[in-house]
């Protein structure tokens, strides 16, 4: 996510992009990325300059899975139960 001015655009891996023009659309209803491509291109640049977004999604997952086996670590039981398996018990 990138804010520039009254522009602010939600760059999405899974997910089409999104635009907004928070002077007009303050509750960013109206997604405005296919009739402004110039502003959300230019906005895409410097997001860029700050960080590569496929690489911070990346490792944002290498992240969450370690988080994951962590968990899977302190619930499972002397039995071996698996996070599904808890999963199954705390949902009911």
């Amino acid at each position: 996510m990138i804010r520039q001015g009254d522009w602010k655009l939600l760059y999405n891996m899974q997910a089409p992009h999104q635009l907004f023009n928070l002077k007009e659309d303050p509750e960013e209803l109206r997604d405005v990325w296919q009739a402004e491509r110039e502003v959300a291109s230019q906005l895409e640049k410097e997001l860029r300059k700050v960080c590569d977004p496929e690489e911070v999604n990346a490792l944002a997952h290498e992240w969450e899975a370690r988080q994951l086996a962590e968990i899977d670590d302190i619930l499972s039981d002397p039995n071996g139960a698996s996070r599904l398996e808890w999963q199954r018990c705390v949902e009911g």
